[in-house]
């Protein structure tokens, strides 16, 4: 499970961080390439820890949407051309304060399986 514990970390950490950069109004992220460019890079990082975790642990908390997060991934990678960045906002917005608080408690139940506290 260590390997699990460490990409929830990075997940968390790709959260926290697409949740700072969208913390501003939506012209203001739209007018900024870094911004745009950051988000879309925080997803790729989230995505590909997902995509990364045991099955195991993906199995045990099927309410976190494991796949959903890889497929963005992809399609930011392989169709890089074709990112839209309002609906990245809108994932940010919606999708990350439902699911960082869920990566946080799964991080503390290994952390506690693992003899970690």
């Amino acid at each position: 499970m260590i390997p699990d514990i460490s990409r929830i970390e990075h997940m968390i950490d790709a959260c926290e961080k697409i949740m700072r950069f969208t913390d501003v109004p939506f012209t203001v992220y739209d007018s900024s390439d870094e911004k745009k460019a950051a988000v879309a890079r925080y997803f790729e990082i989230l995505g590909e820890a997902a995509s990364r975790l045991s099955d195991e642990l993906k199995a045990q908390h099927p309410e976190v949407p494991w796949r959903v997060a890889t497929a963005l991934r992809n399609a930011l990678i392989h169709d890089y051309i074709k990112i839209e960045y309002p609906e990245l906002w809108k994932t940010a917005k919606n999708d990350i304060p439902v699911m960082l608080p869920q990566l946080k408690e799964i991080l503390q139940d290994l952390r506690t399986k693992d003899g970690q506290n």
